[in-house]
């Protein structure tokens, strides 16, 4: 073990220092945790992987310093936690953008679940149900029902019956110039 300190000695510290980890794990955690291998795999706070008995994950791995330091004394816990709170996040960020831009003509039929998804929408004007990327809440139609807005957006895009002769006009004069151009 080491040169400095006899056998016994070094067995004495760990044993001390296991008892005080898990005193500062129960000070911090309370009892949520139970260490199965620590005798077994305990050298130093820092070295050592030892099993963090959680009652979510019971097979999770991590130093006892790692398990002192962290927020959740579960790395797995820790990783749930991040992701609850992005998703509550994004959910809060698109309900948000929804009533701004469509509380009046849309409500919504499904729940959030996550940025990547589909959600169900209700136009309140005709009843349509439709899904909407959740992704793409930004360049959803201003009134937001495809199905509505389909009869609008076609009649924007038309165009007038002066704008089409004037074009009629420059395409033949245009075919004329070239033909010109060619001989």
């Amino acid at each position: 073990m080491s040169k400095r300190y006899s056998d016994e000695a070094m067995a004495k510290v760990r044993v001390s220092n296991r008892l005080r980890f898990v005193q500062n794990s129960i000070k911090k955690f309370g009892k949520r945790f139970s260490f199965p291998d620590l005798e077994k795999n305990y050298e130093t706070q820092k070295n050592s992987k030892v099993t963090i008995g959680c009652p979510d994950h019971p097979e999770a791995k991590m130093t006892p310093d790692k398990h002192l330091q962290s927020k959740t004394g579960c790395p797995d816990c820790g990783i749930e936690e991040r992701a609850r709170k992005k998703l509550e996040k994004g959910r809060k960020t698109f309900l948000e953008k929804f009533k701004n831009k469509f509380s009046d003509n849309l409500k919504i039929k499904s729940e959030y679940d996550g940025s990547k998804s589909n959600i169900d929408i209700e136009c309140k004007q005709e009843g349509h149900i439709f899904p909407m990327y959740v992704g793409n809440i930004d360049w959803a139609y201003d009134n937001g029902c495809p199905i509505c807005y389909r009869p609008i957006l076609s009649k924007s895009m038309m165009m007038s019956e002066d704008d089409f002769i004037d074009r009629c006009v420059k395409m033949i004069s245009l075919t004329d110039v070239k033909k010109n151009f060619q001989n």
